[in-house]
């Protein structure tokens, strides 16, 4: 893994997608926006960013946080007011 090259990917990322939502002023959230930036910028788009593997682990690392986020919000009580609908749903899936 070229540090160099990861840094000017991540800085890449950063500004086409902070530049895409300022300018474009879409009422879209976040996660939504940077998505969108990373298909168009990504190897199958414009193919800016060149250290795709890395970007990937970075990006498992970054879902992983927002589980661990998402996870955080939930509490037992909540969880089992949620109980039916998480046992029916969970054997419907």
């Amino acid at each position: 893994m070229h540090t160099p090259q990861l840094f000017a990917d991540l800085l890449i990322i950063l500004l086409v997608s902070c530049s895409c939502l300022s300018v474009l002023r879409v009422k879209l959230p976040l996660l939504v926006g940077l998505m969108l930036t990373g298909i168009a910028i990504g190897p199958y788009g414009l193919g800016l960013v060149k250290e795709v593997e890395a970007i990937e682990l970075l990006a498992e690392i970054g879902v992983m946080l927002l589980l661990f986020s998402i996870g955080l919000e939930f509490s037992v009580k909540r969880l089992r007011e949620m109980k039916r609908l998480v046992v029916i749903g969970g054997g419907l899936q």
